[in-house]
């Protein structure tokens, strides 16, 4: 059969080379412009098929299990960062420490520490019922990061630049913001919408190609690949269906993921941010004008690298918070660092 086949393929090809001698050009063009029309409406097709399915998840709230599966799943690639977790010795995801008590170690007492001001600060919150994590990431770099699920990271980078526990408390809070201002949230939707319309645009393209083939269209219903390409675009990431690869699902949504972070927050997500940042230092009873001070400590490609405005205009904007009046923005305290804990070098 596969001999015959081959037989058949050799002679039309040899036919076909004779015959587009002879053809006149005026017909082989007409024959090309009629595939370039054929492949424009299937995709013109696939495109609106794709963005009509898709509609529904560009507003459709995130469930609670999305938010703690996936937001733990970002936190746990964010604590892969430098050398992993700040911990002495101990082999942990952001989950574990965050549920159990991490034995006495210089590392964990730091951690600890973090742990302690950060569970304070959130307290301020009006998302009571989020899972607040907080953990220290033994990377050089100077940065901070939360999830949607309530992890907040921050690098031993960025606590070699706090002077005191009010700065250490301005740092957890603009990310205990953002989190309860669901700005993670909001980009998870945009990433999973548009994850959706390229799956569903692939897959349609895929199958308008293998209608000419014979058992194409059988394939593309019963494949895992069909399968798997279907359920993403329904938003079903958790199937237990054998016949779905759960695994792709999540490395193709985060790939949509990691690409909104390059464009960063909004600035005007930004500047609430820091606004609600300074307010919950004031209610933990800190200055809030050590949050400013600690803006001002970040290097300059800070703002850059994170996509947020400048180090100075942040500073600006809390500057005339303070001078309307804006809560928490004078006095309270500025507790100096534990003489006991060893602290990463760096500090001044």
């Amino acid at each position: 059969m596969r001999r015959l086949l081959v037989v058949v393929l050799l002679a039309s090809c040899s036919t076909s080379s004779s015959a587009g001698r002879d053809r006149p050009r005026s017909q082989a063009n007409g024959a090309l412009e009629e595939q370039l029309a054929t492949q424009a409406a299937q995709l013109r097709d696939a495109t609106e098929r794709a963005k009509a399915e898709c509609e529904p998840l560009a507003t459709a709230p995130v469930a609670a299990d999305e938010v703690r599966i996936m937001g733990t799943s970002a936190a746990e690639a964010s604590a892969r960062r430098g050398k992993g977790l700040y911990l002495d010795g101990l082999d942990a995801s952001p989950r574990e420490v965050a549920s159990k008590g991490l034995p006495k170690g210089p590392k964990n007492d730091v951690t600890a520490y973090v742990q302690v001001v950060g569970a304070w600060v959130a307290q301020g919150t009006s998302r009571k019922a989020v899972p607040w994590a907080f953990a220290l990431v033994d990377d050089d770099d100077v940065w901070s990061s939360s999830t949607m699920s309530g992890h907040v990271l921050v690098s031993v980078g960025m606590l070699r630049l706090v002077q005191n526990e009010a700065q250490l408390a301005g740092v957890l809070a603009r990310e205990i913001a953002l989190v309860a201002a669901r700005a993670q949230e909001r980009q998870y939707m945009r990433a999973r919408h548009a994850a959706c319309n390229q799956a569903l645009l692939s897959l349609y393209l895929v199958e308008a190609g293998s209608s000419s083939v014979p058992g194409g269209d059988t394939f593309m219903t019963s494949s895992k690949f069909g399968k798997t390409l279907r359920a993403l675009a329904k938003g079903d990431r958790f199937s237990t269906s054998p016949d779905v690869d759960v695994e792709f699902m999540a490395w193709f949504t985060n790939r949509f993921i990691e690409m909104e972070k390059l464009t960063g927050v909004e600035k005007e997500v930004s500047n609430e941010a820091d606004r609600a940042a300074a307010e919950l230092v004031g209610a933990a009873g800190y200055d809030a004008g050590e949050y400013s001070k600690m803006i001002e400590r970040l290097p300059s490609s800070y703002s850059l690298l994170d996509h947020l405005p400048s180090n100075g205009t942040r500073t600006e904007a809390l500057a005339k918070l303070k001078g309307e009046g804006g809560f928490g923005m004078s006095g309270g305290k500025v507790p100096a660092l534990p003489k006991g804990l060893d602290m990463p070098r760096g500090f001044d």
